[in-house]
């Protein structure tokens, strides 16, 4: 048992307390009866599903449309370098 000497209030726990506004309760049921797939379904690992499936098709298509332009700026960089080198040969020779 702990004896606690305070020189001021301790303040009290903040409590959530929600009270809708309206809530019909028959209304919720009648529209659960008509349309019962309209009720979200939360099962385990649900959410990581449905948010993989929404960003692998458009991210796919970016990723493949990047990796082919940084294999053609490799490619021209590579042909750029191999005429340089030739030029500057050429160049070279005619000075000498």
């Amino acid at each position: 048992m702990a004896f606690r000497l305070s020189f001021f209030k301790t303040p009290k726990h903040r409590v959530f307390q929600y009270n809708p506004i309206y809530w019909d309760p028959e209304k919720e049921a009648r529209e659960e009866r008509i349309d019962p797939q309209k009720k979200l379904e939360l099962k385990r690992g649900s959410f990581q599903k449905a948010l993989y499936a929404s960003r692998r098709h458009p991210k796919g298509n970016v990723d493949k449309i990047r990796q082919l332009v940084i294999i053609v700026a490799i490619a021209a960089l590579f042909i750029a370098l191999i005429y340089f080198t030739k030029f500057f040969e050429i160049v070279m020779k005619s000075i000498a």
